[in-house]
Parts: C-alpha cells; structure tokens; sequence
C-alpha cells in the first residue's frame, strides 16, 4: 500500500537502516527514539500521496504525468485496501475473529457510503472533497470507479453475512 511498507511486515526507513540515509537519516544509538521512528512513519509513510516515496519518482512530483500516476497508485491502494477487508472478513486472522467481526459490524457502513461516494457520478472537485479522510483532488477514473462497483458487491454481501453470523451468534 505504499513503497515503504512490504506483504511481509518489513518497514523501510533510513532510520531503520533497511535504506542508505544520510547521517541525520540513520538510527544513531547514541542520540536516536522512537519518537523519530513515529515521525519518520508520520512523514514518510502515512502521507496523501505514497507513489512520490517510491526512488526516483520524487521528480515526478509537479508534473502531469507524475500527478497522473499517483492518482493511479492511490485508486489501486485503496482498492488492495477493500479487498483486504473482503479478505479478513471472509477468514479473520487466528485469534482475532470476535475482534475483526465486530470491528466490520461498526464500520461496515461507514466503509459502504465512502464506496458509494466514490461511484457518485456527480461527484463534484470544487476544492477538495474528503473521503474517509482522504483529500481527493481528481475524479476517480472510470476503470476504478468499474473495479469499485464489482468490489462493492462482494463487501456489501460479507458484511451482510457478518452481521447475520454475529445475530445468530448472540442469539445463542
């Protein structure tokens, strides 16, 4: 979901030493905290467009090209991020079942309206629209908005099967 983060768990950072940095960039026993890990994670992974903190694509920052091709990274992101969810709630991780269904049981439609937000065709970009508090600046594409709809129907099924496990579940 962002150049920094990998499927395995690893976080590249400098200050880590999982990247060359310069001297101020890499973790110094002597002088360094987590308080700079936190905002190394702050400043370099959790930002609003993670397609810049890719090597050598910082130059495409400003550019139409490079606008372009973070917005394309930001809808394939947010779509990894969906199925994910489908993911979970079709097999939550050991252990944390109880807390992964009911975590989808508040939020699941919360999750839905942002969806239905994103397919809005009348979604209007006077400024910035915030969805799920991301600031969208571009209309999504067509191809996500169709990616979007076949997902929608695949979540809107599972979180109707969590809530009705969960009815059946306190029931008993």
């Amino acid at each position: 979901l962002n150049p920094n983060l990998y499927e395995n768990g690893k976080v590249c950072l400098s200050l880590l030493g999982t990247w060359s940095g310069t001297e101020t960039e890499v973790w110094r026993p002597d002088s360094s905290n987590v308080l700079q890990v936190i905002v190394s994670i702050l400043g370099l992974v959790l930002v609003l467009h993670p397609y810049y903190n890719e090597p050598g694509f910082e130059r495409e920052r400003d550019t139409a090209q490079g606008g372009e091709r973070a917005r394309q990274y930001n809808e394939s992101v947010r779509l990894l991020a969906l199925q994910s969810m489908l993911k979970i709630l079709r097999s939550p991780p050991g252990g944390f079942e109880d807390i992964a269904r009911a975590h989808f049981r508040a939020r699941s439609r919360r999750i839905l309206e942002n969806c239905e937000r994103l397919l809005d065709p009348d979604l209007k970009l006077n400024g910035k629209v915030n969805i799920d508090g991301i600031d969208l600046v571009h209309a999504p594409s067509e191809g996500f908005r169709k990616a979007l709809e076949r997902l929608l129907v695949k979540l809107k099924s599972a979180f109707e099967k969590n809530d009705a496990e969960s009815s059946s579940a306190v029931e008993s």
